[in-house]
């Protein structure tokens, strides 16, 4: 037996870099879960297959 979960939320992205000669994009990311709780952080990947330009990337 296997579940599923939606999650949906704002997300504030910072720290944008690109991985070497492929177009994938890895962002730090924050989701403000409420005052008792804090905020989950973690790192999100977005695949750039239309060649967006982000201000201020990183690439290495």
């Amino acid at each position: 037996m296997s579940s599923a979960s939606i999650f949906a939320a704002l997300a504030v992205l910072e720290n944008a870099r690109v991985i070497e000669k492929t177009k994938t994009v890895v962002f730090d990311g924050q989701i403000y879960l409420g005052s008792s709780i804090g905020a989950a952080i973690g790192s999100l990947r977005y695949f750039n297959s239309d060649n967006q330009d982000f201000a201020d990337v990183v690439v290495g």
